[in-house]
């Protein structure tokens, strides 16, 4: 005799929501999967119509009705029916399911708002902030450079060095805004780049989704007054020109500026927001994006994640590009005898190499991880030598050249090779690629392998026993890395976007919280079986 029992099934609500989430995004990216066919579809039909009207405007012969009701007609693509179908179905599942049946809601967060706007507030505001900016910056370099200034401020060198730390990450910020400018006038899909973040190497290709959603991306002219570069710039000059000034203690100027920098991005309370009215500011609980508690919580767990790399992925929305160019900047910590100093020139590294050991080498094991680690050994081997006191012919100078040198050679290899895709056969121009975006400017090209190059081999300005002074040099080789950084983004996304037109890639490939067995494993090289699959799912 036999009994049956129920078996208890225990789900841990954390596992419920992560696969929840993964789901709904799941849901999303297939519902902007089917408004691209069916916008395809539509553009095929126009297409039809037009070359037709052409046709009969040469000929004098009357073919668009005939051809359009015997040929087009017909066919599959010419019906909506199905498209709109799965359409419907897939609005009535995420209302049910994700926005607790509010149809509305459920509309607003799957259709993407295409309606054109004016920005002319903003580049207003962001012009108004810049322009202070400067005004405030240029006094305060000429306070800065008076001789009785540096006289009587003991901390006038301190100072400086404060300014160039903080003035780095801010710079990198308003270069980002040039960045997002060019690729928008290029018609470099950015916004899809973000959210998709591929990374190709020759055959192999491992996508991974973040959580940079569409219908949050903002005009490039918003971008310097939403995402708060010139707000920050236009306190930090203030700051500095109020240090040198000598209105209240120097030292308390940059202190106030990083407070309200941490309290613009990282206060997690519900305050309320600045908003422009009537030409005047007051205080708004509608939210900006700046101000908003959900942008302050998305970036405080966006740095816990990348203090904890280690256990949580690191992906291109959480990870600071200002990094690289910190570690030049803490390089001139070098020179005092303290080996605490050790840990922040290690953090990019550290941080980079832990998350490609665990998730981006998954399609090139190794190599990506071999070039941050290799970042670190020649990190360790510049503070033992500056540590050991020996000579610039001892063993530890030889063997901090040599890792640096095969680190920069490794850099230089990946930023051309994989990320630019350039040296590439079948060039119209030597060494570069088939395929081009600014082809205006062809000399850019080279101007930046050169570039590229030389500030990889940046660490040689450490060597030279005098002259400069290593707090000097550190800031130099730090501005200059972070001119690289920005130079290297374009690219980049140049590189990403040619990739992602060559395998016509519109949507974006979403991890499931479950395998599918059933169906096929399909490639970018099979077009045959991706043309056979698809056409029975039109019913072709």
């Amino acid at each position: 005799k036999q009994t049956s029992e129920p078996t208890k099934v225990t789900l841990d609500p954390r596992e419920y929501q992560v696969a929840k989430k993964k789901l709904k995004k799941a849901v999303v990216e297939h519902y902007r999967g089917l408004e691209v066919l069916n916008n395809y579809r539509v553009l095929n039909l126009v297409g039809f119509r037009k070359a037709l009207k052409k046709f009969e405007k040469v000929t004098k012969l009357p073919a668009l009705t005939i051809y359009m009701s015997e040929k087009v007609e017909p066919s599959a693509f010419s019906s909506g029916a199905r498209v709109g179908n799965m359409i419907r179905e897939m609005e009535e599942i995420y209302a049910a399911r994700f926005a607790r049946g509010d149809r509305r809601t459920a509309m607003k967060r799957l259709r993407l708002d295409s309606r054109m706007k004016s920005h002319y507030m903003s580049v207003f505001r962001s012009g108004t902030y810049l322009g202070l900016a400067v005004a405030a910056l240029s006094a305060g370099i000429y306070q800065c450079s008076l001789q009785h200034t540096r006289e009587t401020l003991p901390s006038w060198s301190v100072l400086l060095y404060i300014y160039a730390i903080f003035g780095m990450p801010v710079l990198l910020a308003l270069l980002v805004g040039v960045n997002i400018n060019v690729w928008a006038h290029e018609r470099i899909n950015y916004p899809f780049i973000f959210g998709t973040f591929s990374v190709i190497h020759w055959m192999c290709v491992s996508l991974r989704f973040t959580e940079l959603d569409l219908r949050t991306k903002m005009d490039p002219r918003q971008y310097f007054e939403v995402r708060i570069p010139s707000l920050i710039t236009c306190a930090l000059a203030v700051a500095f020109w109020l240090s040198f000034s000598r209105y209240g203690p120097p030292m308390l100027w940059p202190l106030v500026w990083l407070a309200v920098v941490l309290v613009l991005l990282l206060n997690p309370l519900p305050v309320g927001n600045f908003r422009m009215i009537g030409g005047c500011v007051r205080l708004d609980w509608i939210s900006q994006r700046f101000m908003s508690r959900s942008s302050r919580w998305w970036t405080i767990r966006n740095l816990a994640k990348l203090l904890l790399s280690g256990a949580f992925p690191v992906d291109v929305r959480s990870f600071p590009y200002y990094y690289p160019c910190m570690t030049h900047a803490w390089r001139c910590m070098g020179d005092l005898r303290n080996l605490s100093q050790l840990g922040h020139p290690l953090l990019h590294s550290d941080f980079a190499l832990s998350d490609a050991s665990r998730t981006v080498c998954e399609a090139f094991p190794g190599y990506e991880a071999g070039k941050y680690g290799s970042g670190m050994v020649s990190l360790l081997c510049y503070h033992y030598w500056i540590y050991s006191g020996t000579p610039r012919q001892g063993s530890s100078f030889v063997f901090f050249c040599f890792t640096e040198s095969l680190s920069s050679l490794y850099s230089c290899a990946w930023d051309l090779i994989v990320d630019w895709s350039l040296f590439r056969s079948h060039a119209h121009y030597p060494l570069l690629r088939p395929d081009l975006i600014y082809t205006s400017q062809i000399a850019s090209y080279y101007f930046a392998i050169i570039t590229n190059v030389l500030v990889r081999f940046i660490w040689v300005i450490y060597i030279p026993p005098g002259g400069f002074s290593f707090v000097l040099r550190s800031v130099i080789a730090g501005l200059l890395e972070l001119l690289r950084r920005v130079q290297w983004n374009f690219y980049r996304l140049e590189s990403e976007h040619l990739g992602n037109m060559d395998q016509y890639r519109v949507t974006r490939e979403v991890p499931l919280p479950y395998t599918l067995e059933y169906l096929p494993d399909m490639s970018d090289d099979d077009d045959d079986d991706w043309w056979h699959v698809t056409c029975n799912l039109l019913g072709v």
